[in-house]
């Protein structure tokens, strides 16, 4: 492994761009956060109207004149169920009526849901399939376990933007009150989404925080077979990976130069 004393870091403070920290990674952390939110207000416009029809009718259905099933079909992933189904039956003027609905409940997979066609006196013209009365609190439920998902996962990202974003502001603060000398840290893992980086030695050994860096990031590898890779800390606490072209640490081109030479004199390759 190199010797860190041998790493040429500027003597200055550090003015550093953590990735994914800055405005666009704000930007994308909220984005991501009113699209589940976008998400749970069209689930709600999906599935509410229906619940809330069905739940009023559940007492007064009955079976419905001359009911029957146009067309309907009950598709399944897993244990999600999906149903659609386009209704008719003769109406109280006698003429006949056609109505359209869609459930989603959690149910075994491949069960057979023989639908009756029900009516709601007390609402001419609309037509309810007997499945949807028998799973109403399946249904209940289901909605209310993905709303509660979804704002579970919304806010933890928002939990996860507003963190960032204080830990981003500190990391900036920490690394301009003093210069910033070389450390070492370790990849855990990467994918398209970002570095799982954790710190590989100190009082927060194995603390780990994921960076949304850009897929054409890549880190100054240290030890190939460790895992280990450059970081540079101004007090053991803020800790940043450095990439390549060194612009997270805000090196000058002079200054890139300098830690380039350093590394390939400390023996690191391709650095």
């Amino acid at each position: 492994m190199p010797d860190l004393s041998r790493i040429v870091l500027p003597r200055r403070p550090l003015r550093v761009r953590p990735p994914g920290l800055g405005l666009r990674g704000m930007i994308r952390f909220l984005a991501a956060v009113l699209a589940m939110a976008g998400l749970m207000a069209v689930l709600s416009w999906w599935l509410l109207p229906g619940l809330a029809a069905d739940l009023a009718s559940r007492e007064r259905a009955r079976p419905a004149p001359a009911g029957r099933l146009v067309a309907g079909q009950c598709s399944a992933r897993l244990f999600l169920v999906n149903c659609h189904f386009e209704l008719e039956a003769r109406g109280p003027a006698g003429a006949m009526v056609r109505d359209r609905s869609s459930i989603f409940f959690v149910d075994l997979p491949d069960r057979d849901y023989g639908t009756a066609v029900l009516a709601d006196p007390e609402r001419p013209g609309r037509l309810l399939a007997s499945v949807a009365l028998t799973a109403l609190w399946n249904r209940l439920g289901t909605y209310a376990a993905v709303m509660a998902l979804v704002g579970l996962i919304a806010a933890i990202g928002l939990w996860r933007m507003v963190e960032g974003w204080g830990y981003g502001r500190g990391m900036i603060r920490a690394f301009a009150a003093q210069p910033a000398r070389p450390a070492l840290l370790r990849l855990a893992r990467g994918n398209r989404w970002g570095w799982h980086v954790a710190v590989a030695e100190g009082v927060l050994r194995d603390r780990t925080r994921f960076w949304a860096v850009p897929g054409s990031a890549a880190p100054i590898v240290l030890d190939p077979g460790r895992g280990l890779i450059l970081g540079v800390t101004p007090d053991n606490v803020h800790f940043l990976p450095v990439d390549l072209a060194g612009a997270w640490p805000g090196l000058d081109a002079a200054e890139r130069a300098a830690l380039r030479a350093s590394l390939e004199a400390a023996g690191v390759k391709r650095a």
